[in-house]
């Protein structure tokens, strides 16, 4: 069998741009390993693209993306030569959706989610109305043009499509919020700010169903107003995993076209009587955590996923639950 890992940064999504130093070394950390977990099972042939300024993979075939090529062209030829396609993307600008539509239209199956399902995972404020409309808690949200003045703080501003942190701001006073928005109102949402502890959960989905395979409690710094994410700790709030599981079987409930590895953040929050929880985005893709799943879980996730596509039900085996430290700090760049 023939699979194509489409990872977007070191595969040469940003080939004629400026590779931001943080951004290539998630890429680096979820691509090593995922191609690592792939090498573990047996009459598989692996095909990656690589950004000429990032170190090639070893064992795997690889093409060297330069330049002055079609990086979108080659991607549709690697596709076209796989039986299956692994994408690993971020869901900003389109890109995640670009690519499942890419794989969807050659006929290629995607472990991963749908094209549809992208499209709304995607979406900041179509998962807003997805979780209101489905009872799952979820933190006040608001479009610019819809943000009523004089509600109660504070407040954080996120791109409708952003991933991780990015160009994501804190704000206590609502002046400087609306300041600060006037040149992003289409491409902003405003959340009611949630006190608790930033955490995650990574589920395999399939068929409409749902299984936690870790906790984790994110690595997030929040200082003068702008936030930074410096990795996980995988299965570090493993006593969330019962509401975790109940809000996974909600969340493949109201958006069915979940599939392979999904990544969901939150906020857990004690409120002096029982744990609250607030949903804060759904990640239709490989999130960072999935660098120490392997080790957490006891068995290969890779594994799971490609036989959850060829399989009716979703069977996954005992879990180990380990805790596994993943961090994505590094201080150079690369131009």
């Amino acid at each position: 069998m023939k699979v194509f890992v489409c990872e977007f940064v070191t595969g040469g999504g940003l080939y004629r741009e400026r590779l931001p130093a943080s951004l290539l070394r998630e890429g680096e950390l979820m691509r090593n390993a995922v191609l690592q977990d792939l090498s573990l099972i047996e009459n598989l042939d692996v095909t990656v693209t690589s950004d000429v300024r990032v170190a090639m993979p070893l064992n795997v075939e690889c093409v060297s993306i330069k330049p002055s090529q079609d990086v979108w062209a080659i991607w549709q030829d690697c596709m076209q030569e796989a039986d299956v396609v692994l994408l690993l993307a971020p869901e900003t600008d389109g890109v995640l959706e670009k690519l499942a539509l890419m794989a969807e239209s050659v006929g290629k199956p995607i472990l991963g989610c749908s094209s549809s399902a992208i499209k709304v995972a995607a979406n900041k404020w179509d998962t807003y109305q997805l979780l209101k409309a489905f009872d799952i808690p979820t933190p006040i949200t608001f479009k610019y043009t819809n943000f009523p003045r004089g509600q109660s703080g504070p407040w954080v501003a996120k791109l409708i499509d952003g991933v991780a942190c990015e160009n994501s701001r804190y704000f206590d006073s609502e002046d400087d919020l609306i300041g600060w928005m006037q040149d992003k109102q289409d491409s902003h949402i405003v959340q009611q700010y949630q006190l608790g502890t930033a955490a995650s959960f990574s589920m395999l989905c399939h068929s409409g169903k749902a299984v936690v395979v870790s906790c984790n409690q994110q690595k997030i710094d929040l200082q003068d107003g702008q936030f930074t994410y410096a990795g996980s700790v995988v299965n570090g709030l493993l006593e969330h995993l019962d509401p975790f599981q109940e809000l996974a079987t909600q969340i493949v409930t109201a958006l069915p076209g979940l599939a392979g590895y999904v990544g969901v953040d939150l906020i857990a929050h004690y409120d002096g009587d029982a744990w609250r929880y607030a949903v804060l985005e759904i990640n239709p893709r490989l999130t960072t955590s999935y660098v120490g799943l392997h080790q957490a879980c006891g068995f290969n996730p890779a594994q799971l996923i490609l036989d959850m596509f060829y399989n009716d039900c979703l069977n996954v085996p005992a879990i180990s639950f380990n805790k596994v430290d993943v961090s994505t700090n590094i201080s150079k760049s690369f131009s």
